[in-house]
This record gives C-alpha cells, sequence and structure tokens, in this order.
C-alpha cells in the first residue's frame, strides 16, 4: 500500500468514522490512557 489505502477502503473508514464515539462506557482508552486505571477498572 505504500502509505496510501485503497480509495475504497479510505471511503468506507471515512464513512464509519466516529460510530462508536457516543456510546456509554466504563472506560475509553485514547493515547493519554494511564494502565493503572485501566487494569482497575477490569478487575
Amino acid at each position: 500500500m505504500r502509505g496510501n489505502l485503497p480509495i475504497p477502503v479510505e471511503k468506507m473508514l471515512e464513512a464509519r468514522h466516529g460510530i462508536f464515539d457516543n456510546l456509554k462506557c466504563n472506560l475509553k482508552i485514547d493515547s493519554s490512557y494511564i494502565v493503572e486505571d485501566v487494569l482497575n477498572s477490569i478487575k
């Protein structure tokens, strides 16, 4: 792929981007997560 997605895959991902943003959850893991918080929430 050399750093580029095929156009159909790119369009599919764009269409589905954000579909989980409004779901209720106990923990969201993103780039700023703390390992201890994750481990405590699954105990």
